[in-house]
């Protein structure tokens, strides 16, 4: 057996050694790499299990919005199907009315139209009165109400013009003027205005007309006008609500002649 020389060992020996080194600095970064790897596996799993907690949320939230959504268009059914049946019972009454003045013009009958029908344009027909006045009255209210204002204006004119000393004709006629002054027809709703504190003077609907006159009557541009019934609306009817806003209103207008 031939002995290796010692001197061939000391050269050969530091390149296993240092082989050696290598692959145990290897293992030691592969085992980090390992490590590391196992550290971003269970940062995914801890994100997955998030997500499916926020999937799941997101799933309560979309059920409940879909149950609202039903909700609101079973809502909006009901709404539908309630306008659709108030449509119907105005339009048959409105039916009814242009049936019994058609016929009644048809036979040639004189109208009983008053000066406030001439005064609007209308001639309606003695017919109109077998509707009893009370619900004559209630039709263009609920016009109003519904904020048909050029329908109810026309009925309020009918009612008027049929029965201009009903108990109800004050109203009619401030809810005519009110249907004007909704409109901006400011001319109209101040003549109606006046129509009713001169014919109604004892109206509940005094100080309210008044008010709103002196409103129209600025927006034409009268200040003046509308200054004039502001004071009449304080020295007639001290203790109304409209008192206070007249003197509000009063004193708006007289501040600019003030600061000159």
């Amino acid at each position: 057996m031939k002995l290796i020389p010692a001197a061939a060992l000391a050269v050969f020996f530091p390149f296993v050694f240092a082989g050696c080194l290598a692959t145990s600095r290897e293992i030691v970064e592969l085992r980090d790499d390992i490590n590391q790897l196992r550290l971003k596996l269970n940062e995914l799993q801890i994100n997955q299990a998030d997500l499916g907690d926020k999937m799941s949320s997101l799933d309560l939230n979309i059920s409940a919005f879909s149950e609202r959504l039903e909700e609101n268009k079973n809502v909006m059914s009901l709404v539908a199907r309630r306008l659709d049946d108030m449509e119907s019972n105005i339009t048959s009454k409105v039916g009814k009315i242009s049936d019994r003045m058609d016929a009644q013009s048809d036979r040639g009958t004189p109208s009983n139209s008053s000066g406030d029908a001439a005064a609007a344009g209308i001639q309606p027909a003695s017919g109109a009165a077998e509707i009893p006045p009370g619900e004559l009255y209630r039709m263009a209210y609920d016009d109003f109400v519904a904020g048909r204002q050029e329908s109810a204006a026309d009925a309020f004119k009918i009612f008027l013009a049929k029965h201009p000393d009903a108990s109800l004709a004050p109203d009619a006629r401030y809810y005519l003027g009110e249907s004007y002054y909704s409109r901006s027809m400011w001319k109209d709703a101040s003549a109606e205005f006046s129509a009713l504190v001169e014919k109604y003077p004892k109206s509940e609907h005094t100080p309210s007309a008044l008010y709103k006159k002196a409103l129209s009557e600025e927006m034409l541009g009268n200040s003046e006008d509308a200054k004039k019934i502001y004071a009449d609306i304080i020295k007639t009817h001290p203790a109304s609500q409209e008192a206070v806003s007249a003197a509000e209103r009063l004193g708006a207008l007289s501040e600019p002649s003030k600061k000159k």
